[in-house]
């Protein structure tokens, strides 16, 4: 591995139409040669952990918030056993979604509060999901004291940005900030501190531009780089190291 290169943090690599050995060839071959793949439901844990095996693949477990209403009843516990496996370097994704279906809240709450025991039990960040739901997610983070986790796909804008590091959270970009009218998005990605900032794809989902409304693959990362890069004046090698760095802070190598 060269000492440069860009980690895919947030992706699905169970949903993608491709073979992995594959999707890491043509990661590789745009200097992306690190991943986290997420899961989103329980019955998909084995095959992520599976995935994880390869030593460059970490993994998330987690139920995401619009799956947890139909989980299974004891998950939770499951959950605590799975997160202790080494593959396991996160616990999620989780958080609170407003945009599916807004009369989900509660249990959504319910399985926030159970993620972030479990990641408190097991010492790992949380991936936090936030979709229109930004007051009642900062609003919980902040109940709890200062949170170890990773808002993931940050897509609001600067004064959201600082409030979500002022409670400790650290702002996960995907391709929306290649997007020709994401400029708040792009602003809050030109301000923050480069320390406080990971690179994400969300594969197979939210495919950067010029592929927008593509299948999106790990690969596509290099594009989110690229852009941070020009909107801050430096190098797509700078942001790709201090956002490797990052990671690797956060998932405590």
């Amino acid at each position: 591995m060269s000492n440069i290169y860009i980690t895919d943090t947030h992706c699905h690599l169970d949903y993608l139409d491709k073979p992995i050995d594959e999707v890491l060839q043509e990661a590789e071959d745009k200097d992306v040669k690190h991943f986290m793949t997420i899961a989103v439901e329980e019955q998909q844990w084995g095959k992520i952990l599976k995935i994880a095996d390869h030593n460059r693949i970490d993994c998330a477990l987690g139920i995401h918030p619009c799956d947890v209403i139909n989980a299974k009843e004891g998950w939770e516990d499951r959950l605590l056993v799975s997160a202790k496996d080494s593959r396991v370097k996160a616990i999620g994704e989780t958080g609170l979604d407003n945009y599916h279906d807004p009369n989900q809240k509660e249990v959504q709450l319910k399985a926030f509060e159970s993620h972030l025991y479990i990641a408190k039990a097991t010492n790992k960040p949380l991936v936090i999901h936030m979709r229109e739901a930004t007051e009642d997610v900062l609003g919980f983070v902040k109940q709890q004291g200062q949170c170890h986790g990773i808002l993931h796909c940050f897509s609001e804008d600067y004064e959201v940005a600082k409030r979500a590091i002022d409670l400790g959270l650290i702002l996960s970009f995907s391709g929306i900030v290649t997007f020709k009218n994401a400029k708040a998005i792009q602003e809050a990605a030109q301000k923050i501190p480069l320390e406080c900032m990971l690179l994400e794809t969300d594969a197979p989902f939210l495919a950067p531009q010029p592929h927008r409304g593509k299948p999106n693959y790990p690969q596509y990362t290099r594009y989110v780089a690229e852009k941070i890069a020009e909107l801050r004046g430096v190098s797509w090698e700078e942001v790709a190291e201090q956002t490797t760095q990052n990671f690797l802070r956060v998932t405590g190598r």
